[in-house]
């Protein structure tokens, strides 16, 4: 698999990504060096040529592929020395540059494998039956791959440093998610996917339809909920050894854990209840069953929306907060290939039931447009964030239960264009059934 440009997009850019890379490449000094002017201008020509690539390129999809990220190093991309290779050998047009990418593909595919394993310290409680408590960690594990485990001795002999330590040891539960790649870096970034949606699934659980405020404080922290991670975890290579945190990076968390961090009192915890005031636990299981459950294609689209209804839980600044909520709806809302502003909003007072809420959408919209259009802030409220919220949860829930199952977008296209308050999403099951059929 190699990296090729879209070839539309190719003949109306060539001739102004070629003259990138001459530009780029001129910067450097024979010895591959850059001078002080030089260092800025080529970190800006750098992130151009990346951006060039990502958005006319299949570069993203050939990483993936390879199980392999593409990162900053220090103050520039892995382009720099791509570039400097040009330099070296005298080289600088598109051309040359493409054949020097793909060699540094080559190179990545001979790196091997390995598999990793995260462990992440959760403030998390669970105040239901063993047995539940099992079907709790088979749900976890079975929807998004996500394992909810106890702080093993044998696990906190590996860790290096009393803070560190200590923080993973006074925790009830950690979050265990193995994954593979030929690099930490695409890992991360697929298991921080997995735990945000595995989070906004809890979270989802414990908030949904349900208003909430806060006072306001000199903190200004309005978020919903506080965010039961922390900022630390580990990395084990090949079930074995512990890879990160480890030398340098290891005496510099150590030094950063505090002893408010290391509490259990410090922050609250989420719960998963049964038998108290919020009982969630239910549709905890309904929504993992649900993630579960669904397509590829839905799966991936409820990992982001949940992703992001986590993320806009534990947000602190009320307008991004309200903003966050929004982007989910409109997440799910885009897929009915509908992009109008507009044609949305005309169509989620479609799908919006209550019609008390229904008739809100105007209000968030307008205040949704000049949040982002003006960033004119300081003009949402509480209400308004619970608002936004809700009508995300109704988005969100549609596609954990779906009248049927939808498999793939082109599915849900037809489903989202098709749904009416007037008449209830399951009286719609047939039509959209027999419209689907025609389609095969």
């Amino acid at each position: 698999m190699k990296i090729e440009f879209n070839k539309t997009k190719f003949e109306k850019l060539s001739d102004e990504i070629d003259n990138l890379i001459k530009d780029s490449v001129a910067l450097f000094n024979s010895d591959c060096s850059v001078s002080h002017p030089n260092n800025r201008k080529l970190q800006r020509l750098e992130n151009i040529l990346l951006q060039h690539l990502l958005e006319n390129t299949n570069f993203s999809n050939v990483f993936d592929f390879l199980k392999s990220e593409f990162v900053t190093i220090g103050d520039h991309t892995i382009l720099f020395h791509i570039l400097c290779e040009l330099k070296k050998s005298n080289k600088n047009t598109l051309n040359d540059f493409l054949i020097a990418l793909n060699n540094y593909v080559k190179n990545i595919k001979q790196k091997p494998v390995n598999d990793y394993s995260f462990y992440v310290p959760i403030r998390l409680n669970l105040y239901i039956p063993k047995n539940q408590i099992s079907t709790l960690k088979k749900k976890t594990k079975q929807s998004n791959g996500v394992n909810i485990v106890k702080p093993t001795k044998k696990l906190l002999s590996k860790i290096s440093g009393n803070n560190l330590k200590s923080l993973f040891g006074n925790r009830n539960f950690l979050i265990r998610i193995d994954s593979s790649g030929r690099d930490t870096r695409y890992c991360t970034k697929i298991v921080n996917k997995k735990i945000d949606a595995f989070l906004g699934a809890f979270a989802l659980a414990r908030f949904a339809y349900i208003d909430t405020s806060k006072l306001i404080s000199a903190s200004r922290d309005l978020s919903i909920e506080t965010n039961p991670l922390e900022d630390f975890f580990i990395v084990i290579e090949n079930q074995n050894t512990v890879i990160y945190p480890s030398g340098q990076s290891a005496l510099l968390i150590e030094n950063q854990i505090k002893p408010e961090t290391i509490s259990k009192i410090n922050k609250p915890p989420w719960n998963v209840h049964i038998s108290r005031r919020y009982v969630n636990y239910p549709l905890v299981i309904q929504i993992l069953d649900g993630f579960r459950r669904s397509s590829n294609d839905i799966h991936k689209i409820l990992e982001k929306a949940l992703g992001l209804y986590y993320e806009a839980i534990t947000e602190k600044d009320l307008d991004m907060s309200f903003l966050k909520f929004w982007v989910v709806s409109e997440i799910i809302l885009r897929y009915s290939g509908k992009r109008k502003g507009k044609d949305l909003i005309s169509l989620l007072e479609k799908i919006i039931i209550d019609k008390h809420l229904r008739k809100t959408v105007d209000l968030l919209y307008y205040k949704r447009n000049k949040l982002v259009h003006e960033f004119d802030t300081g003009y949402i409220s509480q209400p308004n964030r619970n608002l936004s919220k809700m009508i995300s949860e109704e988005l969100i829930m549609l596609l954990l239960d779906p009248p049927f199952k939808i498999k793939n977008k082109e599915e849900l296209k037809i489903f989202l264009s098709s749904l009416s308050s007037k008449q209830h999403l399951i009286k719609q099951r047939s039509i959209i059934n027999s419209i689907i059929r025609k389609m095969k």
